[in-house]
């Protein structure tokens, strides 16, 4: 099974902090693969949170269908045997990368330095 799985710590564990589960959903990952290693997760740790996401941006437009098909099935087969206790958080982020380096500068002005210069093609007079 091509998962991958990260534990991440979240502050202090002597101060009781959760211990955060993590799930990648990836292009080449299976549905039924990733909904059953959920569920296993909820049944063996019903109190720490389950973190489902999606990366690198490259990619990530090619899976957030997939990963939002994994979180309703999942919320649909969990609450068959549990009718409380799920609750959903979504947060979507992303990167800008630019070409043009902007320092200091404002995004509008960053253009029109980039297309400026003499390199461009003139059109005959």
């Amino acid at each position: 099974m091509d998962l991958e799985q990260t534990a991440t710590q979240e502050g202090d564990p002597d101060n009781g902090a959760d211990t955060t589960f993590s799930i990648r959903v990836a292009r080449n990952g299976k549905i039924r693969a990733l909904v059953k290693k959920a569920l296993e997760f909820f049944q063996a740790n019903p109190d720490r949170p389950l973190v489902l996401y999606s990366s690198p941006s490259e990619i990530s437009a090619s899976t957030i269908p997939k990963l939002i098909s994994v979180v309703e099935i999942i919320k649909r087969e969990y609450l068959k045997g549990y009718p409380v206790g799920l609750h959903q958080f979504n947060q979507l982020l992303f990167e800008e990368r630019s070409q043009v380096p902007v320092e200091g500068k404002n995004r509008a002005s960053a253009l029109l330095l980039a297309l400026e210069g003499s390199s461009q093609c003139v059109p005959p007079q």
